[in-house]
């Protein structure tokens, strides 16, 4: 790297291999060997593929802090890739969640051999993760320990009983939130480092393109995302702030596909998600896909017969996938929704309000008082609920408290979508102070 320090490359080419390749590299926390498969796949579909373990991890030199250093880091290996015997200067990226936040950041500093990058699922510092709207998770300790030191720590990660266990003993001791790195047993973290960083502040944003990168943005791009995926919100901000800055031509081929996938999917598609099963379209291939992308970007290849369009959407029921030009093309029309509710207000599942599409009479005001004190759901935090999607327990244990709306039959012209809950959060008119007080 530019600083000196030396980072481990883990190089796969074709058997066969005569004259120059262009190369795909992937730039992971997560220890090369962990994408052996993928570097297997794509060496025999006719490219040299390159696993780079991330600054401090694996076999690399360093010390890792995550997302502070993939940047120029990724860029000084796009042009080291570019300049080695078994390269044609062509080089793109591979990769999701973390990998994929690794693409965005290395195309922010514009390396000239990078020629296309395919984030799947991808992670945006401040926006999504490790805080969302300026609220910390405690699954961040948990991943944090899984990339602590330089091996993988992959069975402590996946121990679902210890951290459940863990969280659930903060919860009911009321330990303060700093100290989760003490309660579970790792304070050679970044912990202290990302509370110092509550909002999304120029820690943060730095490690995201600005509207000037934006606009300079000039590669095919490829944005991979689920309907159920962890990371949605930080790929889709890529791609809405991509849609608003960039140039006419740049976003002519940037292509935007969205499954019925939940975080892992939008790699390795399943049709069985959380509970919920999905017909035979939703299962792409999605290496096959991405052969295709890079055949048609660094090989004057065909475009991929699948992107018919630059906006590719599956459709849950019909077990189809259908296109658009944009996103604004797929759902044109906008409804107001209100909050209503009863003489018993909406303070439970089994009383609770409804949300309907004309303006009620004036009625009180609903009111619900937050009590930090309060353990509920209780035991429910230490059961293990693998159909996370059908699950109603949680639910069913809210009654008697919070404040729940649900849908209400709608005037026969009115068709709302699949989106309900996001859209009618994005519409609350609350300013964000205020709104952070009370919530």
């Amino acid at each position: 790297m530019r600083d000196g320090v030396r980072l481990n490359a883990t190089v796969y080419r074709p058997q066969s291999q005569m004259g120059r390749r262009p190369v795909i590299f992937t730039l992971t926390p997560y220890i090369s060997d962990s994408y052996h498969d993928r570097a297997l796949y794509f060496a025999r579909h006719g490219y040299v593929y390159v696993l780079v373990d991330a600054r401090g991890r694996g076999n690399s030199e360093g010390r890792f802090e995550p997302g502070a250093n993939e940047a120029k880091d990724g860029h000084d290996v796009v042009e080291w890739l570019a300049g080695q015997a078994w390269s044609n200067g062509k080089v793109a990226m591979w990769g999701g969640s973390y990998a994929g936040f690794d693409q965005w950041a290395t195309l922010k500093e514009f390396p000239p051999h990078l020629a296309t990058i395919v984030p799947a699922a991808a992670a945006q510092w401040g926006v999504d993760f490790p805080l969302q709207n300026g609220v910390f998770g405690s699954y961040n300790i948990q991943w944090l320990t899984y990339t602590s030191g330089v091996t993988p720590n992959s069975h402590l990660f996946n121990e679902d009983s210890f951290w459940r266990q863990r969280f659930h003993e903060m919860y009911v001791r009321h330990v303060p939130f700093a100290k989760l790195d003490s309660i579970s047993g790792n304070r050679s973290t970044v912990w202290g480092l990302w509370l110092q960083h509550p909002t999304t502040d120029d820690y943060w944003k730095s490690m995201a393109p600005t509207p000037d990168d934006y606009r300079r943005i000039g590669i095919p791009v490829l944005t991979i995302t689920g309907d159920y995926d962890a990371d949605q919100l930080g790929a889709m901000t890529y791609y809405r702030r991509h849609m608003r800055y960039g140039t006419p031509a740049a976003k002519a081929q940037h292509y935007l596909i969205i499954g019925p996938w939940d975080h892992a999917g939008t790699r390795t598609p399943n049709a069985d998600v959380g509970g919920l099963h999905f017909g035979s379209a939703s299962v792409l291939d999605l290496n096959a896909l991405h052969t295709a992308w890079y055949d048609w970007t660094m090989k004057n290849g065909p475009k991929p017969e699948f992107l018919k369009n630059r906006v590719a959407y599956y459709v849950t029921g019909a077990d189809t996938w259908k296109y658009a030009d944009s996103l604004e093309a797929i759902a044109p029309a906008r409804h107001r929704l209100y909050l209503a509710s009863g003489a018993e207000g909406a303070n439970g599942v089994f009383h609770s309000g409804h949300l309907v599409d004309q303006a009620a009479a004036v009625a009180p005001p609903d009111h619900f008082v937050y009590d930090p004190l309060d353990t509920l759901p209780g035991s429910l935090e230490m059961a293990e609920i693998k159909n996370y999607l059908t699950d109603e327990r949680g639910a069913l244990n809210l009654f008697g408290d919070g404040l729940i709306y649900h849908s209400a039959p709608f005037s026969e012209d009115t068709e709302i979508s699949g989106y309900l809950s996001l859209t009618l959060w994005a519409s609350l008119d609350v300013p964000d102070a205020d709104f952070r007080d009370r919530v």
